[in-house]
C-alpha cells in the first residue's frame, strides 16, 4: 500500500529564481526535492526558508 500524496504550493526564498510552484508527494521532504529540481536548486540549502502550504490529498494513479 502505497502513502497518501498531498498536492503542495512551495515558495522559494527570494535567493532561489522561479516563483511558487505546486508539487505532489507524500511528505515536505518530497514535495521539496521535486520543487527543487523544477528550481535547478540544491534543496538541503534552501528547504528551511521555503513556505509550504498542503493544499489537498492528490488523486490516486
Amino acid at each position: 500500500m502505497r502513502p497518501r500524496s498531498y498536492w503542495w504550493r512551495i515558495t522559494p526564498p527570494p535567493e532561489v529564481e522561479g516563483g511558487p510552484v505546486i508539487v505532489s508527494g507524500p511528505t515536505k521532504y518530497e514535495a521539496i526535492i521535486a520543487a527543487a529540481k523544477i528550481w535547478g536548486a540544491p534543496w538541503s540549502k534552501i528547504v528551511k526558508m521555503c513556505a509550504f502550504e498542503r493544499l489537498g490529498e492528490a488523486a490516486e494513479e
